[in-house]
């Protein structure tokens, strides 16, 4: 008797149950972290007072900041890995066909084109190579 490569009945049942899992925790972090969000700018805003006296502007200006900075940077980065992909046809035609590339693209995309390439590193200290 020919053994089968296809997933049983069970085996796909488990891999429907894991993927709600999935996404059930993927959905309750999401939760969680919008939570906190409005305690983190509670706490800023304590911590601020408590420091030197921030302005209800100057807390606000912050907060705005904090939670607005991170959707630019991923939205450029996002965009940096699209065109990154978009000018080089061999990696796109890659990624295309083999799905488990993507991962790694992502990566290097950060890496060749990141959101902020301001931060300047300087050695602290004399190194052989």
């Amino acid at each position: 008797m020919a053994s089968s490569t296809a997933p049983t009945r069970a085996q796909e049942q488990t891999a429907q149950v894991l993927a709600l899992e999935e996404i059930t925790v993927t959905a309750r972090k999401r939760e969680e972290t919008l939570q906190d969000i409005p305690l983190s700018i509670t706490a800023f805003s304590a911590a601020a007072s408590e420091a030197g006296g921030l302005s209800r502007e100057q807390v606000a200006s912050n907060a705005a900041v904090l939670l607005f900075g991170g959707i630019e940077t991923t939205e450029a980065m996002i965009a940096n890995a699209f065109l990154h992909l978009l000018a080089n046809d061999t990696e796109r035609a890659l990624v295309q066909a083999d799905s488990k590339l993507l991962a790694g693209a992502v990566e290097e995309s950060l890496r060749l084109e990141p959101a902020a390439a301001v931060i300047d590193r300087y050695a602290t200290r004399d190194m052989e190579l």
